[in-house]
C-alpha cells in the first residue's frame, strides 16, 4: 500500500517535502522488509518440516532394513 502510494506520488512529479518522502519511503521500506521477513519464515518453516519427515522415513528404511536382515537370517538358517 505505502509503496504504491509512493510509486503515485513520484509517477506524477509531484513536489514532496523531504519529510513526507522520507516517511512514505521508509513506509514502504518497512512494509517489504515485513513481507520478506514472512517468506523467510515461510521457507524455514517448511525447511524444518521437510527435515522432520526426511528423519521419519530415514528411521521407516532403516527399520525395514533391519527386519529384512532378520529375515534373510532366519532364512539362512532355516536351509
Amino acid at each position: 500500500m505505502e509503496i504504491e502510494r509512493l510509486r503515485v506520488l513520484v509517477d506524477k512529479n509531484e513536489h514532496l517535502s523531504s519529510v513526507e518522502f522520507e516517511q512514505t519511503s521508509n513506509n514502504a521500506l518497512n512494509q517489504e522488509l515485513e513481507r520478506i521477513r514472512s517468506y523467510i519464515y515461510t521457507i524455514q518453516r517448511s525447511i524444518n518440516e521437510t527435515s522432520a519427515v526426511s528423519q521419519t522415513l530415514k528411521y521407516d528404511l532403516e527399520t525395514v532394513r533391519d527386519y529384512q536382515r532378520m529375515n534373510d537370517t532366519k532364512f539362512d538358517f532355516d536351509q
